[in-house]
Formats: C-alpha cells, sequence, structure tokens
C-alpha cells in the first residue's frame, strides 16, 4: 500500500525575468510507517517539496496523492493534523519553554504530557540546564536545538 504517491511534478518560480523549475518531473512514493528525509545541494528543490506538502503552493503539473486521491481535495486542517515535520530552522515563541514544547495543545495539556514531549525529544538535561524555563531568549544561542525538537 502507499500513502503517498508523487507523480511527475513540475514547479516553476520566477527568477530574474524567467521561469525557472524548482522541481522537474519528480516522481517517488512513500509508504506507510516510514521515515523519510530530504537531502541534497542547496536549490534542489527541497523546500519546494516540502511546501508542496504543506499545501502552501501546486506543482504546474503532475499529481501529489494521498491512498490514491489527490492531496488538493483533503480539507488542509485534517491532512496537517496526520503528518510530522520537523524543519531545519525552528521558531520559538516568546513564551516559556514548556508552552513552545505543547503549543499545539497548550489549553489541555498537563504536566504527564509535558515530561513525555520532554523525553521523547532527549532535552531534559538541557531544559534543566537554563537559568530559567520561563523564556525561551536564553534558547536563540542554541541553535542546536532545532534538530533535538
Amino acid at each position: 500500500m502507499v500513502l503517498l504517491r508523487v507523480d511527475r511534478a513540475w514547479k516553476l518560480y520566477q527568477a530574474t525575468g524567467e521561469q525557472v523549475p524548482a522541481l522537474q518531473d519528480v516522481t517517488f512514493a512513500l509508504e506507510p510507517g516510514t521515515c523519510t528525509a530530504l537531502v541534497g545541494r542547496s536549490g534542489a528543490g527541497k523546500s519546494t517539496f516540502i511546501k508542496l506538502l504543506m499545501k502552501q503552493v501546486w506543482p504546474e503539473s503532475g499529481k501529489i496523492a494521498i491512498d490514491g486521491g489527490d492531496l488538493r481535495h483533503i480539507e488542509s486542517g485534517e491532512w496537517l493534523n496526520n503528518i510530522g515535520f520537523v524543519p531545519q530552522d525552528v521558531e520559538l515563541f516568546n513564551m516559556s519553554v514548556r508552552d513552545n514544547i505543547l503549543l499545539d495543545r497548550i489549553d489541555d495539556a498537563d504536566d504527564a504530557a509535558y515530561s513525555r514531549a520532554v523525553e521523547q525529544a532527549a532535552l531534559g538535561d538541557f531544559i534543566r540546564s537554563l537559568r530559567s524555563e520561563e523564556h525561551t531568549s536564553e534558547l536563540q544561542s542554541h541553535s542546536f536545538i532545532s534538530y533535538a525538537v
């Protein structure tokens, strides 16, 4: 069974007055339960591909299918709630470390959920080393946090 299939996708962008391909004839399939990393040189189309999967842009041609159905016809909230994405750079909001970690469920999360998230991300020792968990300003100098969260 194929969960995600990209079939002959093309995406162009405007550069110096002409259309330049960001993705050219990309085709592949992802199986359920797999973890996939996008790697490549600068300008290879990794960010453009992620924008396609996040429904921020659409291909000029080709198709992105989920369980055989066109991604365009899947409600964005439903789709985004079912995928995981770890960007290269993570933005932290000016609030507590706890609130940043539990951002998607800040209103109903308890201490147990916070502790599980910290443990799963292997951030316990790092967070305990901070002077204060109340604000994220201290984290700005720790660029490696984007790889751990």
